[in-house]
């Protein structure tokens, strides 16, 4: 009974829990009206969101989306401790979570930051107390908050771009003397005073800081007094509790009391990590631990190759080494154990092991020296987010797992297709299936299209199986295409042609290369088009640079640099007299002649001339083409020439399925100066432009100009009502996917945009399992497995 109790009370909620949860994933602020409030909402900190309005003014909403702090600001950062750092007229101050000015912003710079947008500007607020250095006008000063007092200092000024030392002292230097700096603590009380030919480090390590005077060098405890004599030529800051010292032209190491625990008799020497330290003497490496004792005597040419040197902890943490002798590397241990033969180029050090080269390929060994990768491949380059090693053999791409086990042969012919295969590895469920063919028989298995998928076998040629797994057109292609109004596009050698679901030429391979646009037969030779019948017979010489169907009977074209209008006879239907024009499968053309862009029918009649301030951007799609005003923002008209979206966008895409992706931010610019390069790379004159700087704030329209995706994304591929949309909401490069109602089906991960295929007018999906390419039907049930075989060559 109690079972059944919790078990209605469990149907009875989970519906409210869901929904909850779908609120959840679409909260973003929107005014009454339904538009989007921000253009940017950041993360939570403090119990604030910090927010930009479409203005480009900055304010702050609590965690319900609440407004807490009204846009009103330049910039600002986000809260640390309680506080945030805020720009207003070209001043700065500090305000609490409730937006009061704990530091009124009437400032040049407060506290050794000049911009909110610095790289330690996150920092400022989080590191104030009740005391904040301040500079207005020139003049440096203490701003005490609790009694909201200026005081200006006297007699010194500061390094306002420095971080105060140890949190608790700002660097200062006299006016009276040209060299020197000292120290003052928060309040403004001088600490250490300056004086001629002194310098005091920004760091403070082990309790310790650098000094410097006269050209010696010494340290400071946190209280300033001289712990360790000022005597060493110089002097490098702690690291595992020793800090390295040179006196007298060698080099040494010391503790924190200044007791010389290794005594100064290298030519150079390195910090300390995980124990060890490389040390050079007398022109050759070597390694020392904390005691001084070289596990690795200084016998070697060079220590660690120049690859090596941003990895230096990874060879550290493992305590292993590599050493060049004889213009050969090999690897050692802290006992100076030889690991491998010196027969190596180069050893470097990565994420996943040992990076190693001979002969101009590489390879890669672990690092507990158990498994390798052979040292074949031309090229090797981890992928991190995907968590694989990319090999290249000098013509084809493969995978290897982090176990160096091959997940992917090295026969694809680009990178993007090995990783997008690994992907659908690696989110496809594991099942099983009666429907198989012949196992080991294809390298790659596309998707169905009419009924057809193209397949490629061992030998690197191209066919087709049916959807019983059947090869109904054998493999002997160099390329197969999709097939489309029962056809498809076939290569024999270098020439291309046309087949039916049969087989048969429907048009001989005769050319270099040939397309089919709308029952049209183009034939191109040299970059250049033409027309020819079914048959194949040539009909329009070949004279065009560009073919773009508009009917049975009309072909837009490009000849040189104009553009205009044929019949399929090559009859001039509109003259090659316009310098731009677009048109895609529609029944209408734009053309631009002058500054004039011209909306035309089919035949080549005006319907309208559109204002000479818009600019045509795109063809038509769903009835709207893409247009931009000269303030280089976007909006959209209909073939009417009226402008239905005004152009208040910085970028928009063409509609698809009735939604537009477009970019809200308001628009940013910078000035950039560079120096061009000709065809043959000859340095041009020095050029001076204004470039767009773009937002974050992407989302999508539909035709009313109503979101229906909100603006906060990073970047969406396209829209669709039938398939998963990819997004990109995070700083670095990783997608996920979102449906219609902008909830995330597949999480952030990959570092590229992908997406499952829809094949047969969705009744069909295609993705790999254990190794096989496995169709599934709309309701996930197998309809035919196909095994693939590794490359013979791998």
């Amino acid at each position: 009974m109690r079972f059944h109790l919790y078990f209605f009370l469990l149907c009875l909620l989970l519906p409210h829990y869901c929904g909850a949860q779908k609120k959840a994933i679409n909260r973003y602020p929107v005014t009454a009206d339904g538009k989007l409030k921000y253009e940017y909402m950041g993360k939570l900190s403090s119990g604030r969101k910090l927010v930009i309005n479409f203005s480009q003014k900055y304010g702050f909403v609590d965690s319900a989306l609440r407004d807490v702090v009204e846009c009103i600001y330049d910039s600002a950062t986000d809260f640390k401790r309680g506080k945030a750092l805020v720009k207003k007229d070209g001043k700065y101050g500090i305000i609490d979570t409730l937006g009061k000015e704990l530091i009124p912003s009437v400032y040049d710079s407060i506290d050794g930051e000049y911009s909110p947008g610095g790289r330690r500007s996150y920092d400022v607020a989080g590191r104030i107390d009740n005391y904040a250095w301040v500079k207005t006008g020139g003049i440096v000063g203490v701003y005490t908050i609790d009694v909201h007092h200026f005081e200006p200092v006297t007699g010194y000024g500061a390094y306002f771009y420095d971080r105060p030392v140890a949190n608790k002292y700002m660097r200062i230097y006299s006016k009276e003397i040209d060299v020197g700096s000292g120290l003052a603590f928060r309040d403004g009380k001088v600490a250490l005073a300056p004086r001629k030919g002194q310098s005091v480090g920004e760091y403070v390590i082990n309790g310790r800081i650098i000094i410097s005077r006269e050209g010696k060098h010494g340290f400071l405890d946190s209280a300033l007094n001289i712990a360790i004599p000022i005597k060493y030529d110089m002097v490098d800051n702690f690291h595992e509790k020793l800090a390295a010292v040179k006196l007298y032209g060698k080099w040494g190491y010391i503790d924190a009391s200044g007791k010389l625990v290794i005594n100064v008799c290298y030519d150079t020497v390195e910090n300390f990590e995980n124990g060890f330290a490389v040390v050079k003497r007398d022109g050759k490496y070597g390694v020392i631990n904390k005691g001084g004792l070289e596990k690795i005597p200084c016998v070697y040419d060079r220590f660690l190759s120049k690859k090596s040197y941003s990895r230096i902890e990874n060879m550290h943490q493992r305590g292993v080494f590599s050493v060049e002798s004889n213009k050969k590397w090999a690897l050692v241990d802290t006992n100076n154990r030889l690991l491998t033969p010196f027969t190596y180029n180069d050893i470097s050090a990565s994420h996943w092991g040992f990076e190693v080269e001979a002969n101009k390929k590489v390879g890669m060994i672990s690092y507990d020296l158990k498994s390798s990768i052979p040292v074949v491949y031309a090229r090797i380059i981890p992928h991190f987010l995907e968590n694989c090693i990319a090999v290249d053999n000098g013509e084809r791409w493969g995978l290897i797992d982090t176990f160096y086990k091959v997940v992917l042969p090295d026969t694809f012919v680009s990178l993007d297709a090995a990783l997008t295969v690994w992907k659908e590895m690696r989110a496809s469920p594991e099942r099983k299936s009666n429907f198989v063919t012949e196992p080991g028989k294809y390298l790659f298995v596309d998707h169905f299209f009419q009924g057809r998928a193209s397949v490629e076998n061992s030998a690197h040629q191209w066919g087709y199986i049916n959807k019983k797994g059947k090869e109904v057109i054998p493999c002997i292609y160099q390329m197969a295409g999709d097939y489309r109004n029962r056809k498809a596009k076939v290569q024999i050698g270098k020439l291309y042609g046309y087949i039916n679901k049969k087989g048969k030429y429907i048009y001989a391979p005769d050319t270099l290369d040939v397309d089919n646009d709308k029952g049209i037969w183009v034939t191109s030779k040299a970059e250049r088009y033409g027309i020819a019948n079914r048959a194949g017979k040539l009909i329009v010489p070949i004279d065009y640079n560009e073919p773009y169907a508009l009917t049975h009977n009309r072909l837009f074209v490009r000849k040189d640099k104009s553009y205009g209008i044929i019949d399929r006879k090559g009859k001039e239907v509109l003259p090659f007299v316009y310098s731009k024009g677009f048109s895609y499968f529609s029944e209408v053309v734009c053309m631009k002649k002058g500054n004039q862009w011209l909306i035309m029918n089919k035949r080549g009649h005006i319907k309208v001339r559109l204002d000479t301030t818009l600019d045509i951007c795109s063809y038509f799609r769903e009835g709207l083409a893409v247009v931009k005003d000269t303030s280089d923002r976007y909006g959209y008209i209909n073939k009417k020439g009226r402008i239905v979206l005004p152009c208040i966008y910085n970028e928009a895409k063409d509609f698809n399925d009735g939604g537009a992706v477009v970019n809200t931010t308001v628009g940013k610019y910078e000035m950039v100066t560079y120096k061009p390069y000709d065809d043959d790379e000859n340095e041009l004159e020095e050029i001076t432009e204004r470039r767009r700087i773009y937002g974050d704030s992407v989302g999508v329209i539909d035709k009313q100009g109503k979101l229906i995706i909100p603006c906060m994304y990073k970047a969406i591929m396209y829209y669709s009502k039938t398939e998963l949309m990819q997004v990109r909401i995070h700083r670095y490069d990783e997608w996920g996917s979102i449906n219609t109602q902008n909830e995330l089906v597949a999480p952030y991960s990959i570092s590229s945009s992908w997406s499952v295929y829809h094949e047969e007018k969705h009744k069909w999906t295609r993705k790999i399992e254990n190794g096989e390419w496995v169709y599934r039907n709309k309701r996930g049930r197998v309809k035919l497995r196909v095994g693939y075989v590794k490359d013979p060559k791998a």
